[in-house]
């Protein structure tokens, strides 16, 4: 018969009803080396936020929850629940706090015996989540073999070049056309980028943005002295920079 592949995709959508609909980064199956060719299940997500206002692990851990709900039907049914896939969530968390940086943690279910011994085996190791975290993009070097890799993958201060040299000659790693795109797909690299840049773009909007509201609230001030008498049109013009013609027409503008 047909060989499986040993990596097949699935869909990004998972909608179960009455329950909502998530969108993964990537999923797919995995078809291990064993001889029942048993397949596993692998989300992988590329998370700019460490804390996007709730605990990353809680969402991974629901992830894996879905991951095996959904496979009602599909991989198994209700009168064969041996069939259910081991399914896995493997977060790529960027920008992370100090104390987080280059470790890799896992979250599994574990048999623990509460009182006595039962030494029957069951096959209760069916989801576990994994966050690997990097750290400063300076410190590429840092961490282990897959930090590295990933570091170098994701940074946005090297160039394609530089990366493929850094792949070959530190990690022995070839590059293809091919692997640099889906390298490119699975950990959104463009959207980060675009976000940092849009990050960036949002902090000189706001520091732009508080400096005209200062100048606002620093002509209506003056302006407001000037209707009542108060100060010459003069002076608030020369504190503000501009000409009393200006001024006036700022007031006039403003219904001052």
């Amino acid at each position: 018969g047909h060989a499986p592949e040993a990596v097949t995709g699935m869909p990004n959508e998972d909608k179960v009803p009455g329950e909502g609909e998530i969108t993964y980064d990537i999923r797919f199956y995995a078809v291990t080396k064993d001889e029942e060719h048993i397949k596993i299940i692998i989300n992988v997500e590329a998370q700019k936020s460490y804390y996007p206002g709730y605990d990353l692990v809680t969402r991974a851990i629901f992830y894996c929850a879905r991951m095996l709900s959904a496979q009602l039907d599909t991989e198994f049914t209700p009168q064969d629940y041996d069939d259910i896939k081991k399914v896995y969530s493997i977060w790529i968390c960027m920008d992370v706090p100090n104390y987080a940086a280059y470790t890799i943690t896992g979250y599994k279910i574990i048999k623990e015996d509460l009182y006595g011994h039962n030494p029957k085996e069951n096959r209760y190791d069916l989801m576990e989540a994994v966050m690997i975290c990097l750290g400063k993009e300076e410190e590429v070097e840092k961490g282990n073999r897959l930090h590295g890799v990933l570091s170098t993958l994701l940074s946005d201060k090297l160039s394609p070049r530089e990366k493929e040299k850094i792949l070959e000659e530190e990690y022995e790693i070839e590059t293809t056309v091919e692997m640099e795109g889906g390298m490119q797909q699975m950990c959104n690299l463009s959207e980060r980028i675009e976000e940092r840049g849009i990050k960036k773009g949002i902090e000189k909007g706001i520091e732009k943005g508080f400096e005209q509201g200062m100048e606002v609230g620093k002509f209506s001030t003056l302006a407001s002295l000037v209707a009542k008498g108060l100060l010459e049109k003069e002076t608030a013009a020369a504190e503000l920079g501009i000409t009393v013609e200006e001024f006036l027409e700022g007031m006039q503008k403003n219904s001052l």
